[in-house]
């Protein structure tokens, strides 16, 4: 994630679900709302905060932009984003394949993944060397490769 971080008052946004929230949605669609707000919990705070205004308080991105300060279609673009790394992302994939890590590679992956750290950031987040973090991304990305396959198949 390049570029400016958006800041979100999380006083404002954290409000009970409204009646267009996820009840709106109906069918398949709603049951893919709620895994969305479920897998929602495992991203950072800021992320966090705009999946719920979106999913479980029926904001628009219009209104969304408006508490955040930005434009519309920078919010639309995150929301999007976030919401394919959480339907079956990289970070997904590396959960549905927990045993096979250690807590702290399942960490790397996640600010590698899902908060879109660069190696050398995680490195100094997590105090490891670039070449530790290099090498459990690359773990990850044949843990993910594997499961991919298996999906094909």
């Amino acid at each position: 994630m390049g570029g400016r971080r958006i800041n979100i008052n999380l006083y404002n946004v954290c409000e009970p679900e409204s009646k267009v929230g996820i009840r709106a949605f109906n069918g398949v669609f709603a049951s893919r709302v709620d895994m969305l707000a479920c897998r929602a919990e495992i991203l950072n705070a800021e992320d966090r905060a705009l999946m719920k205004m979106h999913l479980k308080s029926g904001f628009t991105f219009r209104q969304i932009a408006q508490v955040a300060g930005t434009t519309e279609a920078k919010i639309a673009r995150r929301i999007h984003r976030l919401s394919s790394k959480l339907v079956d992302g990289e970070y997904i994939k590396c959960l549905k394949n927990r045993e096979r890590f250690t807590r702290m590679e399942l960490m790397v992956a996640k600010d590698h993944y899902l908060d879109g750290m660069s190696i050398k950031n995680i490195g100094k987040k997590r105090e490891m060397s670039i070449y530790m973090v290099r090498q459990v991304l690359e773990k990850a990305r044949k843990i993910v490769n594997e499961s991919e396959r298996k999906r094909v198949k």
